[in-house]
């Protein structure tokens, strides 16, 4: 289950753009500097609520020497998920339910520190690949 950042979403009145790995609203444009400083690659991805289906935008970070590579995951037809929504207040069940990855929107990869959009992974998946 994500933290509640409701201090923050109660002062900001505007809508976040998107939510970081712990489920924290972000007001800039996303970008994959904005992420975890020690990953090579980092996706920004659609998901769901499963319990409401409320939508979000999502970005999460791949650790440099993570044995799990999402550019692998992905580029073998695999999907990237995020775990729980962020605690929004949606719904009752909301922040303990888990997500449903509907769409990579941007995929970064990093290499001699420079960030290189990687657009043939980014796509969008079927219910059944939920």
């Amino acid at each position: 289950m994500k933290p509640s950042y409701q201090d923050i979403l109660f002062r900001i009145k505007e809508e976040p753009l998107w939510y970081d790995q712990n489920g924290c609203p972000r007001y800039q444009t996303f970008n994959p500097r904005l992420c975890d400083i020690y990953c090579d690659q980092a996706v920004l991805l659609l998901i769901s609520c499963q319990n409401c289906g409320k939508e979000f935008k999502v970005a999460i970070p791949n650790e440099r020497y993570s044995e799990n590579s999402f550019y692998e995951r992905v580029s073998n037809g695999g999907n990237i998920y995020y775990g729980d929504p962020p605690d929004i207040g949606c719904c009752p069940s909301g922040p303990t339910m888990s997500s449903n990855t509907k769409q990579i929107l941007e995929f970064w990869k990093q290499e001699n520190f420079k960030w290189n959009r990687v657009s043939d992974l980014e796509k969008t998946f079927e219910e059944k690949d939920w």
